[in-house]
């Protein structure tokens, strides 16, 4: 009998893996079935039954978990250099009238990557891409010199939850200026948002202790389950954000074109309990194709249940993951 395993070298590299196996069952030359899937974890054996050949398809988390806290250069960039999101930040916009602006010096550059709006970012590895960014810190002779114990943590570290917002707590750090890094703690946790890199950072920390919005969570993505496209909440799902999409245009509708669906995607599901309240929060995912243009969506709502209503809780949990054309 045939057994059928996940590598041992992914499973060191990789925590929360799920396979779905599926026997390829013969009924002659010419006629073959997809048995109904088999659900397998980590180490856990596939053995084929009815069958030599199958089809899986396996996903899971990467331990070097890096993750990004918001969409965009602003989101990926005043984490780092501030320690503090967009939002915390004085309203020095354009939108906003009477505002002082800063002289416009060269201070720091950053590359983009190349092709954001490409394929691969409406597939699940260009979600996990985009939240995982790479990172890479070499640490100065000097600080290994002086803080024997640095570079032990910041590799033990790789394998731990950590955001730009750490990377500015480490500048610091690395500077001797620490205590000029924020001391912003998220709502019901126990641990600082910005963490040092050169010091041990708990291996159960979570995204809601780095304060990452659960759209952006990398590592919550194995807790995602999909929604078959005969449920109803699939077609209720992606209607809802397409509403979403056309209500945040509505004042622009002398510039932007209202959205018709073209196609959804996929749907996901995610279900957990509030640890204030102990009440039941659903959360949905769906990526949506929209006419005209070719616009795609990704976006995050929560289902209330009393209310039978999706709702997108906040204007981060949305983001268009395709280029946009003119005609």
């Amino acid at each position: 009998m045939s057994e059928c395993r996940v590598h041992e070298s992914i499973l060191q590299s990789m925590k929360k893996v799920v396979c779905h196996y599926r026997d390829i069952i013969y009924v002659n030359d010419d006629k073959y079935e997809i048995a109904d899937p088999i659900t397998l974890y980590g180490d856990e054996v596939y053995k084929l039954n009815r069958s030599d050949g199958f089809k899986v398809s396996c996903s899971g988390v990467s331990k070097e978990c890096y993750n990004i806290v918001g969409d965009g250069t602003p989101d990926a960039l005043f984490p780092i250099l501030s320690g503090m999101n967009d939002l915390q930040h004085p309203p020095a916009k354009r939108r906003y009238t009477n505002d002082v602006f800063l002289e416009i010096e060269p201070f720091i550059f950053h590359k983009a990557k190349i092709n954001g709006f490409g394929p691969i970012r409406e597939t699940f590895e260009g979600r996990i891409e985009e939240r995982m960014a790479f990172m890479s810190i070499i640490l100065p002779e000097k600080l290994k010199r002086n803080r024997k114990n640095a570079l032990n943590y910041l590799k033990k570290n790789a394998d731990v939850l950590t955001t730009p917002f750490d990377i500015h707590t480490t500048i610091l750090d690395a500077m001797g200026l620490k205590q000029y890094a924020s001391d912003y703690v998220a709502r019901n946790s126990l641990m600082k948002r910005g963490l040092s890199l050169l010091e041990p950072i708990s291996v159960l920390r979570t995204c809601a202790d780095a304060d990452i919005l659960p759209y952006w969570c990398a590592c919550m993505n194995s807790d995602w389950k999909d929604v078959p496209n005969n449920d109803t909440k699939f077609e209720e799902a992606g209607a809802a954000l397409l509403s979403y999409v056309n209500r945040a245009i509505y004042d622009l509708r002398h510039l932007c074109a209202e959205r018709e669906l073209k196609l959804i995607r996929w749907v996901l599901i995610n279900d957990k309990k509030d640890i204030e309240t102990d009440k039941k929060i659903i959360n949905y995912q769906a990526v949506i194709i929209t006419k005209p243009g070719h616009g795609v969506f990704e976006g995050m709502m929560e289902y209330d249940i009393e209310k039978k209503l999706f709702e997108v809780k906040n204007d981060k949990d949305v983001s268009r993951i395709s280029a946009y054309v003119t005609s």
